[in-house]
């Protein structure tokens, strides 16, 4: 198993979605500060609430209006941080590199309050960090240098929206 932030295995209950931006507790007995997580259903999977907005993210855009964000190292470094973790929970295979790749994503989206709209000022060093994180994630997600685990599943994606019934 992963131990990706928010995973049982960081010691944490495991969340009812998918981790985007989180900080760490200052304290030992403090959790973390959550400010962007994508929630799915298990019980009813074809209608995922965050499902307009894991796409939107994907797509490197605003998660409330859909506007564009791609030249924002933040919105980014979420995109290949969500694709990457959708495929750990598809199963695909996972390697110490890729895993340490999505927990300092996570908390650095954290750092600056990302959610998934706006966040707080980046400084260029962590600009430059979170786009060197988004090509090590992109590398992953699209099965190019960053090899998962031996013998476990490549990393594969497919989004399904909502189909509106016919009457």
């Amino acid at each position: 198993a992963a131990h990706v932030i928010g995973d049982a295995t960081d010691g944490h209950n495991t969340l009812p979605g998918i981790v985007l931006a989180a900080t760490g507790g200052s304290y030992w007995q403090f959790g973390p500060t959550y400010y962007l997580v994508i929630h799915g259903s298990t019980a009813t999977p074809n209608v995922a609430p965050d499902c307009q907005k894991a796409v939107r993210l994907l797509d490197k855009s605003r998660i409330d209006n859909g506007k564009k964000m791609a030249s924002d190292p933040a919105f980014n470094l979420a995109a290949q941080l969500l694709a990457a973790e959708l495929n750990f929970n598809a199963g695909a295979g996972q390697n110490p590199t890729v895993i340490t790749a999505v927990n300092q994503a996570v908390l650095l989206l954290g750092k600056y309050q990302f959610n998934g709209i706006t966040h707080t000022t980046i400084s260029k060093a962590d600009a430059t960090t979170m786009n060197s994180l988004a090509t090590t994630l992109d590398d992953y997600n699209n099965n190019r240098g960053v090899q998962a685990a031996t013998s476990e599943a490549a990393p594969s994606i497919n989004i399904f929206l909502p189909v509106a019934a016919s009457h």
